[in-house]
């Protein structure tokens, strides 16, 4: 029974501590600050509205250190957007739906670029950014 129980403490002293360093997602969670940045990629300059119409427009840059993003509709007509590198082509059709009005917020691939179209006309968007 010895050598048992010193092989269990030792495989239970080894799981320990290689969960001490590898930071869970609900940690990193919340060590997110909130929004630290709106509007990066404003088309007349920092923190300005940004338009999206029927081609896809880069709302938000790429960003390792971002934990979350959200995209506002800000305008009357229907939108939809997708993180760069998404296992679709961004289209009127292929996308996250976001209505006029209405809001999406992303925490998984959020440290993507984000690319928002609509099937016609335009809108206006906002988009927030959380930082640790």
């Amino acid at each position: 029974m010895g050598k048992r129980r010193m092989v269990i403490h030792v495989l239970l002293a080894v799981w320990a501590v290689s969960m001490a360093w590898v930071p869970s997602a609900a940690a990193q969670q919340l060590s997110c600050r909130g929004i630290q940045r709106i509007n990066e990629q404003g088309t007349t300059g920092k923190g300005t509205v940004i338009t999206v119409s029927t081609t896809a427009v880069e709302v938000m840059a790429a960003n390792t250190a971002r934990c979350g993003v959200t995209i506002v509709n800000s305008g009357a007509t229907n939108m939809v957007c997708a993180p760069f590198g998404a296992s679709f082509t961004l289209s009127a059709t292929a996308g996250w739906p976001i209505l006029a009005s209405a809001s999406q917020s992303f925490t998984q691939n959020s440290q993507n670029a984000f690319f928002c179209l609509t099937a016609s006309g335009s809108t206006t968007v906002n988009v927030w950014e959380s930082v640790p």
